[in-house]
């Protein structure tokens, strides 16, 4: 789950970009940033190269384009990677886009639900796990991230922002272990 990040710097830029831009755009707009600060998570050595001052900015400006034409990302937000760039704060970039999404999920009222099975589930079983999640917790804008984790044994966790749920093997086996070293 990403939350908003530690750094103010990082946040004022976050804070300032969405006060300017945030009506312009769509959530899948913003589902679309939030990919690329994953990947840049995975590749963070590649802020680094762009942090590199024997690079020419024009061949970190290329980069960026085509960064931004991989992840379908929005010409405003071009203009902030530029801005940081200039700035020498293109090393904020992740904990950016991290807090850009975040804070507009805050702003729209929209949780994201992290949904593990010990196995594959069907479309329908999703669905009806996001109603029951909607119904215990009043919230009407969900988006769900779906993985099949079999370390779970036998199962289902379900995990927001605010709530964690989990009933599984591997969970229960996890306390009888802790059962048995108490006493």
């Amino acid at each position: 789950m990403i939350g908003i990040s530690q750094s103010p710097i990082a946040r004022k830029y976050a804070q300032a970009y969405l006060h300017v831009f945030g009506q312009q755009h769509t959530f899948q707009d913003f589902c679309s940033l939030w990919r690329a600060s994953q990947f840049l998570s995975e590749h963070h050595s590649l802020l680094f190269y762009l942090s590199l001052p024997m690079i020419k900015d024009e061949d970190k400006k290329r980069f960026i384009d085509l960064f931004f034409e991989k992840f379908h990302l929005f010409d405003s937000l071009k203009q902030l990677f530029y801005l940081l760039l200039k700035n020498k704060h293109i090393f904020l970039t992740i904990d950016v886009l991290q807090d850009i999404y975040s804070l507009y999920k805050m702003d729209h009222k929209i949780s994201e639900l992290k949904i593990m099975s010990s196995s594959d589930l069907s479309e329908e079983k999703i669905r009806e796990i996001k109603d029951f999640f909607m119904q215990k917790t009043g919230l009407e804008h969900i988006v769900i991230r779906y993985s099949v984790n079999p370390a779970l044994i036998a199962g289902l966790r379900l995990q927001s922002e605010t709530y964690l749920w989990e009933y599984s093997i591997a969970k229960q086996l996890q306390k009888l272990k802790q059962d048995l070293i108490a006493r």
